[in-house]
């Protein structure tokens, strides 16, 4: 049965957050300093709560619901020069025009 998401502790909705952040059972327990165990009991009991199937399930029900956010990823941005930015118009120029000014065709 499916409780109000609301009703998730903040130690369940810290693990649920880890766990949408790609951290298995083992990495909760010890970035949290508590036992595998317990981690399992939580994840258990949250996934009541959600009316989850499963972890994944658990994740999506509380992202989906509001009780998470998504969890933030920083991706390192590549540095591009000025002669890579030019290369790369020359390029597209190359193969993307023809197809607009008549040329060959793929």
């Amino acid at each position: 049965m499916q409780s109000d998401p609301g009703e998730l502790s903040n130690r369940e909705r810290e693990i649920v957050a880890l766990a949408a952040a790609g951290l298995s059972d083992s990495d909760i327990s010890a970035t949290l300093q508590i036992s595998p165990r317990t981690v399992a009991a939580h994840m258990r009991n949250l996934r009541r709560k959600l009316g989850a199937r499963n972890r994944t399930h658990a994740v999506a029900r509380a992202l989906i619901s509001g009780v998470i956010g998504l969890p933030v990823v920083e991706v390192p941005v590549p540095q591009v020069t000025g002669k890579q930015i030019a290369n790369r118009a020359d390029m597209q120029e190359s193969v993307f025009l023809p197809m607009f000014r008549g040329g060959p065709r793929g």
